[in-house]
């Protein structure tokens, strides 16, 4: 039997002290309907001072739980014989005292509280101080460009077309994945007169690690919060915002953006800064311009003023810039569209031109807009430009913009868009499965090996299944780069990757990197195994669950 601890409180932290300088400590306390959470922190008391045991987030009265905790903690201290015995003292004894339960509580402001303000411009009716705007075109368009003439002029206190009062020169902060510093950013900047010592590039945030990674606006907005505290900032670019939006957060999912653009705009209204996101398009010209930016229609909604800037269907050689959505003013054609060029690098405003948005993005007349499978082909691109998303949410927003499911899978194909599974740990089976393009070797590799399957491969492999291995098959792409890092597979085996599942797709990834290493005998896991041979892998694979393929591929990536 445990003797009873010492129970000292102090702040909403309880310590509980048994003898022979062992400790748990106990805060952030708080009752849900689920049960009873606390942040628990196991300390013991050495020679050398104070050791952390182990710390966890833990459900007290979920013994599941603690006896988990209870495990990990003897792997780390063989001295205290009953781990799981000093949590539940400590759980009891929560359940003998009152913890309030922690509950929303509503904020109010009445407007008679608030002082009136009137909107600021910066560019009239175009850009307002302390808002986010959409910036939506094409790739190649010349979006990029655009938003640093608009930056120089920041930087010098220049107004920009349709204005003629001057401002206070303020410094400008970039977010760029797509250009580089060096030879790109700093000589266009340059070369349109912008004050470049009041233009600061965001490359990188520092972790708790102490490593640089690349900044994300989910996890890092406290830094760019202290970036924008830090000078005398007035306008923020972000090329493009997928980029900055993390791995993990569905771009397609109303909730999921509107928790990171919402706080976003919170910290441009703090810091009275003109807040500059840039897009690309998604294929479809049957939308208006309004809906074609890609991603969830979140996008839009968290932008007071939205931005077109596409080429002008009457004049080649020119840019327009178009309003196409504004919480604040007048949207075209009220408020006039500009037009601009960009020539051998060098850019100029042309002036206001009467072109409709809905005009800048329709098909061309003559019928070269392309086939159904070239626009499914763009938008997968134009999709997955940014990484690998899932592909029910990049389905869903195909379908809506009119691709039908047979033409995504038809340009699924042609491109060679790769489906990748991703698991959970502690979960069994294939949690969801992301699309992802097919990824190309470094220029100085030169050129793919081809991988060839031979013909005689595939009569062997279905001759082994039962199949008829007399019939001819229409060569085709096997493995579109999954696993084989370029290398290019122009035969197809057998009757494995005839289909367009995700789990097809995962098994012809499987073969084709067991016919890079030969067939090879494996047994990936206890008590599975695969026999060397080519018609012994397409048996395996014929029968197999989705978890041994990609047991199977994780066992033949490290043969290889």
């Amino acid at each position: 039997m445990l003797i009873p601890p010492t129970v000292t409180e102090a702040e909403g932290r309880f310590e509980f002290e048994w003898a022979g300088g062992l400790t748990i400590e106990a805060t952030r306390l708080r009752r849900s309907r689920y049960g009873l959470d606390a942040e628990l922190r196991v300390i013991a008391l050495t020679a050398d001072g104070e050791t952390t045991l182990g710390q966890t987030s833990l459900r007290l009265d979920d013994q599941s739980q603690r006896d988990r905790f209870s495990r990990s903690l003897e792997q780390r201290d063989g001295k205290v014989d009953d781990w799981a015995g000093h949590l539940l003292v400590v759980a009891d004894f929560f359940r003998d005292h009152t913890i309030e339960p922690v509950h929303s509580k509503p904020v109010t402001l009445r407007l008679s509280d608030v002082e009136r303000e009137e909107i600021r411009w910066r560019w009239a009716n175009r850009l307002a101080i302390g808002k986010i705007h959409m910036f939506d075109g094409d790739p190649g368009v010349g979006k990029s460009f655009l938003t640093l003439a608009i930056a120089a002029a920041v930087t010098t206190g220049a107004p920009l077309p349709g204005d003629s009062e001057r401002h206070d020169p303020q410094d400008v902060l970039v977010l760029s994945a797509e250009d580089g510093v060096a030879d790109t950013i700093r000589p266009r900047a340059e070369d349109m007169g912008a004050d470049i010592s009041r233009i600061a590039v965001l490359t990188a945030v520092i972790g708790e690690d102490g490593e640089e990674r690349h900044p994300s606006l989910v996890e890092d907005l406290a830094a760019l919060d202290e970036e924008l505290s830090s000078g005398n900032y007035g306008m923020v670019i972000i090329d493009p915002i997928n980029s900055y939006l993390g791995t993990s957060l569905d771009t397609h999912r109303d909730a999921a953006l509107r928790a990171v653009l919402t706080p976003l705009g919170k910290l441009a209204e703090k810091h009275a800064v003109v807040m500059i996101l840039l897009r690309h398009l998604t294929k479809g010209g049957a939308d208006k311009a309004i809906y074609r930016g890609q991603g969830s229609i979140a996008y839009t909604a968290a932008a007071r003023i939205g931005l077109l800037v596409a080429k002008n269907p009457e004049d080649e050689e020119q840019r327009i810039l178009a309003c196409i959505k504004s919480n604040l003013g007048p949207i075209a054609p009220e408020l006039p569209s500009l037009a601009f060029t960009i020539t051998e690098g060098q850019f100029r405003w042309v002036g206001e031109v009467d072109i409709d948005p809905e005009a800048m993005l329709a098909p061309k007349a003559d019928g070269q807009g392309g086939t159904a499978i070239d626009e499914a082909e763009a938008f997968l691109r134009a999709e997955l430009a940014d990484g690998p998303q899932p592909a029910k949410a990049v389905e869903r927003q195909g379908e809506a913009l009119g691709h039908s499911s047979r033409t995504l899978k038809r340009a699924r194909k042609s491109l060679g868009v790769r489906a990748v599974p991703i698991r959970q740990a502690g979960k069994t089976g294939v949690q969801q499965w992301n699309w992802d393009l097919p990824r190309r070797p470094a220029p100085s590799q030169g050129s793919p090996t081809p991988i060839r399957a031979d013909v005689t491969v595939q009569r062997e492999a279905e001759d082994a299944l039962g199949g008829q291995g007399d019939h001819p098959r229409e060569a085709g792409p096997l493995n579109p780069d999954s696993y084989l890092e370029g290398a290019v597979v122009d035969e197809t085996v057998g009757p494995l990757n005839q289909g367009d599942s995700e789990p097809e797709a995962a098994r012809a990834d499987c073969l084709a990197l067991a016919a890079q290493l030969g067939y090879p005998a494996l047994e990936f896991r206890e008590g599975q195994t695969v026999q060397a041979g080519p018609a012994a892998w397409a048996k395996f694979l014929l029968h197999a669950s989705e978890d041994q393929v990609v047991d199977a591929i994780a066992a033949l990536e490290l043969m290889a």
